[in-house]
């Protein structure tokens, strides 16, 4: 359980998944879900 800024006030937020996107020249573009394992 994390404490999230969201608006003025901090929020606690059930985070599952998180997600990490990268964009490069000529269409080179990822994605990667981290999600613990189960």
């Amino acid at each position: 359980d994390a404490k999230v800024l969201v608006g003025p006030t901090k929020e606690r937020l059930d985070i599952k998944v998180a997600m990490s996107n990268s964009f490069g020249f000529g269409g080179h573009n990822s994605s990667i879900l981290f999600a613990p394992y189960k």
